[in-house]
């Protein structure tokens, strides 16, 4: 075995742990070894696999750009000041509004972010949920003149257009950020047991 052969054998076999921690087929020493049938389908996550940047565990493009579609819209139309305030007590953990910020916050999401946005997809999906059940059969109520009465408050033909257009434009909003959290969802691979180690190719406990 040669020299630069030698170097570059600890980082071939940082990378197959990775992909094999990760419920993966791969190739070593000539021999094809996968995981179990009965826990995961090969064909499933080959096309992930095919995409990703094994040499910096970089998740594939396509995460990332459902990623920030989530944030648009999620920024835009839920994450507001003028939607909150309607809210005398918001019927979620801060916690897990804290889960869906940390996720969208990631835009090169790696090997090592898939606990953060699998907690992420959890409280985006609760997030849908709660809106469509408890807010879209009330919005006129939550949204209407009463819900922005307060101290000092001017009703103007601007803030009635303003409310208009949040009732009406809801639904819409609702399932697009539904419909992107799905697909992410779909994307994402299952969170391995074992992360490779960023200092040598023993792999670590993914932090669940």
């Amino acid at each position: 075995m040669g020299l630069a052969t030698f170097h570059v054998w600890p980082r071939i076999m940082e990378i197959a742990a990775a992909i094999n921690a990760a419920g993966r087929v791969f190739i070593i020493q000539n021999k094809t070894t996968g995981p179990p049938r009965s826990r995961l389908n090969p064909k499933t996550y080959m096309p992930i696999i095919e995409e990703m940047n094994t040499m910096s565990h970089t998740l594939p493009v396509k995460v990332s750009d459902e990623i920030s579609q989530i944030r648009d819209v999620y920024q835009e139309h839920f994450d507001r000041s003028w939607f909150t305030s309607a809210f005398r007590e918001f019927p979620m953990e801060s916690r897990q509004l804290q889960d869906i910020r940390h996720a969208l916050s990631l835009t090169s999401p790696t090997i090592w972010d898939l606990p953060v946005l699998h907690r992420g997809v959890t409280a985006l999906k609760e997030f849908a949920l709660v809106i469509r059940r408890s807010v879209l059969p009330r919005a006129k109520e939550m949204f209407g003149y009463s819900a922005y009465m307060g101290p000092g408050y001017k009703d103007t033909a601007d803030s009635r257009l303003q409310r208009r257009l949040i009732v009406y434009t809801l639904p819409l909003n609702l399932d697009r950020l539904t419909a992107h959290v799905q697909e992410l969802d779909r994307l994402l691979p299952p969170i391995p047991t074992y992360m490779p180690s960023l200092r040598g190719i023993q792999p670590v406990r993914a932090a669940v």
